[in-house]
């Protein structure tokens, strides 16, 4: 599914607005993802957490289709709080986000159960293919969730 059929299944009748939680603690960053989001799936519903412990609390009182997790959170035990978010929300895709999309970082965060990673650069500057490709899937898998969750 691409970009256009998605964003055809959202302005239809019977609107579809997947869910994300944004874990961000630079508030620079997070005004330049959310932003980033919006230009690519408008009707998405945006909630942001700055903290792992926000996140936390977060994740367990609402449902999510999507998260983009920093990496680097004050509160934060890096790669490894992903397999603990993970835990607490099964269903959700676990999207990392980080300035540093190392190999190594990359596999760790796939091996603690990572759906994807996306270089803050991508999302931030105007070569967002890597970006686009992953938050693609996420919003199509988001989609098939929400539609299974409604018998669409």
């Amino acid at each position: 599914m691409n970009r256009k059929d998605i964003i055809k299944l959202l302005t239809r009748e019977n609107l579809i607005q997947p869910r994300l939680l944004l874990v961000e603690d630079c508030k620079f960053d997070t005004v330049l993802i959310k932003k980033a989001i919006e230009d690519f799936s408008p009707f998405t519903l945006i909630d942001t957490a700055q903290t792992r412990h926000e996140a936390h609390k977060m994740l367990k009182a609402n449902s999510y289709d999507i998260m983009l997790l920093d990496l680097h959170l004050p509160d934060s035990n890096g790669i490894h709080d992903i397999h603990e978010y993970k835990l607490i929300s099964k269903e959700t895709n676990l999207i990392v986000i980080t300035g540093n999309a190392t190999q190594e970082v990359v596999s760790k965060s796939k091996l603690n159960g990572a759906d994807g990673i996306i270089g803050k650069e991508a999302l931030i500057q105007n070569n967002i293919d890597d970006a686009v490709l992953h938050f693609d899937a996420a919003i199509s898998n988001a989609i098939m969730n929400i539609k299974k969750a409604a018998n669409y």
